[in-house]
């Protein structure tokens, strides 16, 4: 379990939050079509949403989640706070899922 775990922190923590803000933040948002105006922040938080296919009925909770981190990277034009708020996101995701299975019970 332990090996588990560490895996856990290293792809959910530090890789996959990491990777994702880079290609979203990073590379997509400054390439979101300009036609699309006011509402692009809008389609840019439900195409990250959807991108996590795997948990759709988390998809409303993520786009208002999401929404602050794509204004904060749009007012300071650097992806680092959307990091480092991802980063620490998912690790009290995982925190509270290992926990979850550790906890005697």
């Amino acid at each position: 379990m332990l090996w588990t775990a560490v895996l856990l922190l290293i792809g959910s923590v530090l890789i996959a939050p990491v990777v994702e803000e880079a290609y979203f933040r990073g590379y997509l948002l400054p390439r979101m079509p300009v036609r699309l105006g006011r509402p692009a922040p809008v389609a840019h938080a439900v195409l990250f949403a959807l991108y996590h296919v795997w948990t759709l009925w988390l998809t409303p909770t993520r786009i208002l989640a999401i929404l602050p981190l794509i204004y904060i990277t749009l007012r300071t034009r650097s992806v680092l706070p959307a990091m480092v708020a991802h980063v620490v996101l998912n690790l009290i995701d995982v925190v509270v899922i290992i926990v979850f299975i550790i906890r005697p019970g």
